[in-house]
């Protein structure tokens, strides 16, 4: 795996030296883009920009629209409103062809081309995009994932079938890969392999744009996300470093308030006021663990019970975790 993730980063650097410059681009630019099929809206006012180098993430659980938002960012479905943008030039229904050397697309299902193995699949797909110095470096990606390039496509199981369509998005070293709920089919191993590529694809300056439905998939690889929730937009090109687990303290009947924010600040910590309803108060605190035992045994109240809102919890729900306390 050290030799295979070598040699990966040595055909990208090759390739590096080739493409075109982008530096600074901003590579897309979604306005306001808006879908509705009779009564039924699709999505709605969705704004996302992207910049070069960016790794973002499209969240949001099921039947949300995400699909049909990359639908209409690839140029395969139309908006009822809005425009979008890749690499300043206008996307509209159809005129995908002149962005298809620049963008690698991994979709959500898996599409079986019957009688066709694995290496006919990836033959093909440089065939279509004219990829004829990438026969060494699809073999280098075949290494990675560890595949049978021999086997046909409806004889593999789903994991393996999926990898098959991640390195033929990846094969052409797009300036983006966008790639619908990418870790789908994927057993452990893969979804591991997956991580590693996107992390090396990523340090190089590549671009990626992904959906899915869990925020701990994908922290620890993008570095901005938008979430969708009722069909719109919640939070938009939020930095993941604004998210963190945070401890929320409920107490009842609390006494010398100021007091303990004293004894809180010299204990370095901090506490924030969230809700102050009746004999009810709920408490925002950040600091050490070892800081949050003091200030409860430092607690003058009736009683008290502590939660801890994970960053998912708070990106998917906005503020609705803080009614629900």
């Amino acid at each position: 795996m050290i030799l295979n993730k070598y040699m990966l980063k040595c055909h990208i650097v090759v390739f590096c030296s080739k493409r075109r410059e982008l530096i600074d681009m901003k590579i897309l630019e979604v306005k306001g883009i808006s879908k509705s099929i009779d009564d039924n809206i699709i999505y709605s006012d969705i704004n996302i920009n992207i910049n070069k180098g960016d790794c973002y993430a499209i969240l949001g659980e099921d039947n949300e629209g995400k699909s049909s938002i990359l639908s209409a960012i690839l140029g395969m479905g139309d908006v009822d409103e809005g425009n979008i943008s890749l690499f300043g030039e206008k996307v509209e229904h159809g005129n995908s062809k002149q962005f298809i050397n620049n963008i690698g697309y991994v979709p959500d299902d898996l599409i079986c081309f019957e009688g066709m193995t694995g290496a006919e699949f990836l033959d093909m797909t440089m065939k279509l995009r004219k990829l004829d110095d990438a026969v060494e470096y699809a073999e280098t990606l075949i290494d990675f994932f560890e595949v049978n390039p021999c086997l046909k496509l409806e004889h593999m199981d789903e994991d393996m079938n999926k990898r098959f369509y991640i390195i033929s998005a990846f094969i052409s070293q797009p300036e983006i890969i966008i790639m619908d709920e990418p870790f789908n089919f994927l057993n452990e191993n893969g979804k591991k392999h997956l991580e590693k590529l996107i992390k090396i694809y990523n340090d190089f300056g590549y671009t990626v744009l992904l959906t899915g439905n869990s925020y701990d998939l994908v922290k620890d690889l993008c570095n901005r996300v938008s979430v969708i929730k009722d069909r719109r937009q919640i939070y938009t090109d939020v930095e993941t470093d604004d998210f963190e687990d945070v401890k929320i303290i409920k107490v009842y009947n609390l006494l010398d308030y100021e007091e303990l924010l004293l004894y809180a600040k010299n204990l370095n910590c901090s506490l924030d006021i969230l809700k102050n309803e009746g004999d009810e108060t709920v408490i925002r605190f950040e600091g050490e663990l070892s800081g949050l035992k003091n200030i409860l045994l430092q607690l003058n109240c009736d009683d008290f019970e502590v939660k801890n809102i994970t960053s998912e919890e708070q990106l998917l729900n906005k503020d609705e975790w803080l009614e629900e306390i």
